[in-house]
């Protein structure tokens, strides 16, 4: 129970530094709420994809093409994926 409980607070800080580091500048306690409602209110089954969703709807704009995204948000965004896997994974 504590390695899904971790995996869930890991995938969330990718989250917000995912977005923080899209609109430059720090999310408060009100901003992660909403975003966190936003990803709940998603009804697809992968942890990336509500993500990307979430971000999306919280930013309103799309996540840059991968050849126009800067290192670190390549990064970011591989980060994230690899700890929505881990999510995942540990729901099964």
């Amino acid at each position: 129970m504590k390695e899904k409980e971790d995996a869930k607070m890991m995938f969330k800080e990718a989250l917000y530094d995912t977005v923080e580091y899209l609109i430059k500048y720090e999310l408060s306690p009100t901003a992660k709420s909403l975003l966190n409602h936003y990803f709940n209110s998603s009804h697809d089954e992968s942890t990336l994809t509500r993500a990307i969703e979430s971000i999306e709807k919280y930013t309103q704009e799309p996540i840059p093409a991968k050849e126009e995204r800067s290192p670190r948000l390549e990064r970011l965004l591989n980060q994230l994926a690899r700890r929505a896997a881990r999510w995942d994974s540990e729901d099964r």
